[in-house]
């Protein structure tokens, strides 16, 4: 009989291999945490970031604008480099990120709409 391989029932995006998460250059925690998840993402999938991250991440800037309110661009995108996400996804969590903090409307997608970022 023939073992058949077991495959793993997590999406691939979710069995990346993520960078060291520690608190860095005065981002808060949770904000550098998700930028993180977001450089494993992208590096699981080839260097692209898939249109649900994207949703996902106006989910929580509409959701939690208390968490982004008050955090340098400049600063995101310093993480972001340092975490070796390409320069054209740098520039779309940036630019999220700079159209939330500016009160504009962001709107996810439907199946996106209660997704936030939850960290213990």
């Amino acid at each position: 009989m023939r073992w058949a391989r077991q495959r793993s029932r997590l999406p691939r995006h979710a069995r990346a291999v993520f960078y060291d998460c520690g608190v860095s250059s005065g981002l808060p925690q949770d904000i550098a945490r998700i930028l993180n998840l977001y450089a494993g993402w992208i590096h699981a999938s080839n260097g692209f970031l898939r249109p649900d991250d994207v949703s996902k991440l106006k989910a929580d800037l509409m959701y939690n604008p208390t968490r982004w309110r008050g955090v340098p661009r400049d600063e995101i995108a310093a993480e972001c480099r340092r975490l070796k996400m390409p320069e054209k996804h740098i520039d779309t969590i940036v630019d999220l990120v700079s159209r939330a903090q500016a009160g504009r409307t962001l709107i996810p997608e439907k199946h996106h709409r209660n997704s936030r970022f939850t960290f213990q």
